[in-house]
């Protein structure tokens, strides 16, 4: 009778809470910062993390230097933290310092689970002795009442996390069926929350004391998401890496793991997600030896009687003085960890396009293994880089300073050096039904293999880019900023020659920041190669580097103008990768006279006059960038020299130190409607070549025709790439 009465409860706890909206009153108590506000405004992620690890879990001043450093790993995985709190009758959702260290030092705080949340809210307590003595002057009794402090658990953290726009949230570890529920109905309330409020809890499992096999028991009945974040499925018990139980599944990858709990709200599925993230091996000895306190500690609890809210903290400062304090350093390494795993999740989540609709989920098993074996492997690209729109006055007329009119038009369209290699590669990786497959909806990223990192307003221009650029690249990716503004480019064109131009565009390119790359940096594993323009900063370049580096991707850089050009070497020394960071490099030839500049050649501007006199002066110099396998100078009416470690027998002029040299003509000057862009072609259309593993000439000629027909174009990358016949289409 004991057993069934406990199903009964499992099975009718979760009763789904009113589907009306958010109360004014809730409005009125729900206090998130300024801070917060602003990342979730910007497409920034946001982690919630706890408090009363804070005010229960540990001593001061060890409970405010965890709480500090927590807030500074997610800080620094590219996120925003936010410790919830219940302060002077306010629910704060992110603290400021002053707030953290005065709920570490409170001795009158509370633990607040949901079922609390009321009445610390409108509890009033006297002053403390302590906190009289600090005040200079008390006039009244009034001033000595203050509203009660709560510290958060894991369920009143999640709901107050769910009601402020927060996803994501990171603790230790996970309440649960305590061990003899059948008899005693002990159950956590997280469990509760975790099948009504879809957050996603980060943590190292559910706590040993606890009967792990019927906690999982009771999530999977209601829904819960119980995944290991591992190569193993092997569910965690905190400070044991390892228990007897497996979780739903298990992924090595932030990204599939995003993309369950991205579908799982797309589909209104209202439970949340336990992502159980094992101790990390190197904390593996330290977790045994708590683990042996914890059984000590447990059976000395059961001997004194000791139960309910008053069992964690007896534990915890019992098991510090078994462990002489290896349980305290432990467990802070655990919840850093969690917060680091946390705040790159968040970011994923962030950018991560809505799932599939519920339609294209029920199609049948048979159906999507036909369409898998349909598709054959193609490369997959990743650009770096700004997206920006450009507007042209283009004119044939005699422009004189003298602040007259002259006819001519103005042509809008998506530019950015990065934005339109991503464009011009996913053109020409499309398959011949994707290329004539006509318009796709509005950010459906018909290719799905070239990805676009970069950065863009919350604007009408930002929409527009997106639109455009999201037809033939995945868009969703790029970051959505409310505060800055998209990036404009003005330019000046008279008879296909760009005069001179006007940019807006530092703001919104500095948030390409290194977290930013950081949090996408799965997607960078992923390629087969990566691009990246000049217009995004050093250090995150510098990141994109070692990313690239660590994961063993080939990174392509297109400097984009002379002032940025050596910012590769810059990035390189940064990384401390002496120069190997970059496979292939792109430069016109005054930007290749700043990089030789930069590594100490003192050439003469009469070097780059032709293509021979170039490669003269290539003749006599050493092979300053060893690792970099292309080198294409583009040199305007000139053609361009290519430096390769294979030849094309066609263009081949000459070996040196440097490798195959190759002059590649002009393409053909007929028609030249704008030169902006082609360069941007030419170099996407050869490397999509060369990742198709065509010989070296055949990839060149590709090039060229690529290249011919963004200069009779007005679009920076022109339409007719997805209709050239290639040999992998």
């Amino acid at each position: 009778r004991m057993r069934s009465s406990l199903t009964r409860l499992l099975l009718t706890s979760t009763r789904p809470s009113s589907s009306s909206s958010s109360s004014s009153a809730l409005g009125d108590r729900l206090a998130v910062s300024e801070e917060v506000r602003a990342a979730q405004s910007d497409g920034v992620g946001v982690v919630a993390l706890e408090s009363t690890v804070i005010t229960h879990g540990l001593p001061f001043p060890t409970n405010l230097e965890t709480g500090r450093s927590l807030e500074e790993v997610v800080r620094k995985g590219g996120a925003v933290p936010a410790t919830i709190a219940l302060i002077d009758g306010k629910i704060r959702v992110g603290l400021s310092s002053s707030e953290l260290e005065r709920i570490s030092q409170d001795k009158k705080a509370i633990k607040v689970s949901r079922r609390d949340v009321a009445y610390t809210l409108t509890k009033l307590r006297l002053s403390t002795y302590e906190e009289l003595q600090k005040c200079l002057l008390v006039k009244t009794i009034i001033i000595t009442l203050q509203r009660l402090t709560g510290g958060t658990t894991v369920a009143s953290t999640m709901w107050a996390a769910h009601h402020a726009g927060i996803r994501v949230f990171s603790t230790g570890g996970i309440g649960g069926v305590h061990r003899g529920a059948e008899e005693t109905f002990d159950i956590s309330a997280d469990l509760w929350e975790l099948a009504r409020t879809p957050v996603t809890v980060v943590c190292a499992g559910i706590k040993s004391i606890l009967d792990i096999g019927k906690t999982l028991e009771v999530l999977e009945t209601n829904g819960v998401n119980t995944l290991v974040y591992g190569k193993e499925n092997v569910f965690p018990g905190f400070f044991s890496p390892r228990t007897p139980f497996a979780g739903q599944t298990n992924s090595e990858s932030l990204e599939e793991i995003a993309d369950i709990i991205a579908l799982s709200s797309s589909l209104g599925l209202p439970a949340g997600t336990l992502l159980a993230v094992p101790l990390p091996s190197h904390l593996a000895a330290e977790g045994k030896a708590v683990e042996d306190a914890i059984q000590i500690a447990l059976e000395e609890a059961h001997a004194q009687k000791i139960r309910g809210q008053a069992i964690t903290p007896f534990l915890l400062s019992r098991v510090a003085q078994l462990t002489k304090g290896i349980s305290m350093r432990t467990n802070v390494a655990l919840l850093e960890n969690n917060a680091k795993v946390a705040a790159n999740l968040a970011n994923i989540l962030v950018v991560k396009k809505e799932a599939a609709p519920a339609s294209h989920v029920r199609a049948s098993t048979k159906q999507q293994k036909g369409d898998a074996n349909k598709e054959r492997k193609r490369p997959k690209v990743v650009v770096v880089g700004a997206s920006i729109l450009d507007f042209e006055a283009i004119t044939s007329a005699d422009l004189k300073h003298d602040g007259g009119s002259y006819s001519g038009r103005v042509v809008q369209r998506c530019g950015g050096v990065g934005r339109n290699h991503s464009e011009a590669v996913g053109r020409m990786l499309a398959t011949r039904a994707a290329a004539a497959g006509g318009t796709p909806a509005a950010g459906s990223s018909c290719n799905r293999d070239v990805v676009l990192l970069s950065a863009v307003g919350r604007d009408a221009h930002g929409e527009y880019l997106l639109r455009e650029t999201g037809r033939h690249v995945d868009v969703s990716h790029v970051m959505l900023s409310s505060s800055v503004p998209s990036a404009i480019y003005m330019s000046m064109n008279q008879r296909g020659h760009v005069l001179y131009g006007i940019s807006c565009v530092e703001e919104i390119v500095k948030r390409i920041s290194p977290e930013y790359i950081s949090a996408n940096e799965e997607a960078l594993t992923t390629a087969d190669y990566i691009i990246s323009d000049g217009n995004i900063g050093v250090p995150t370049l510098s990141r994109v580097l070692e990313i690239a580096k660590y994961h063993k991707k080939k990174v392509w850089f297109e400097p984009t103008d002379i002032a940025k050009a050596t910012k590769f070497l810059e990035a390189c020394s940064l990384s401390e990768l002496n120069l190997s960071g970059v496979s292939a490099l792109s430069p016109n030839a005054r930007e290749f006279l700043a990089i030789l500049s930069r590594l100490d050649v003192d050439a003469p501007p009469s070097s780059i006059d032709s293509p021979t006199s170039l490669l003269a002066l290539l003749q006599t110099l050493p092979p300053l960038l060893p690792h970099t396998d292309i080198l294409l100078v583009t040199m305007a009416e000139h053609g361009s020299v290519l430096i390769s470690k294979d030849e094309a027998i066609k263009y081949k002029v000459s070996e040196t130190a440097w490798g195959n040299a190759h002059i590649i003509p002009p393409p053909t000057n007929e028609n030249v409607v704008s030169v902006s862009g082609a360069g941007d072609t030419m170099n996407s259309a050869l490397l999509c070549s060369l990742l198709h593993n065509l010989p070296l000439e055949d990839s060149i000629d590709i090039s060229l025709g690529a290249c011919i027909h963004t200069l009779r174009s007005t679009d920076a990358v022109a339409s007719e790439l997805s209709e050239m016949e290639l040999p992998w289409r």
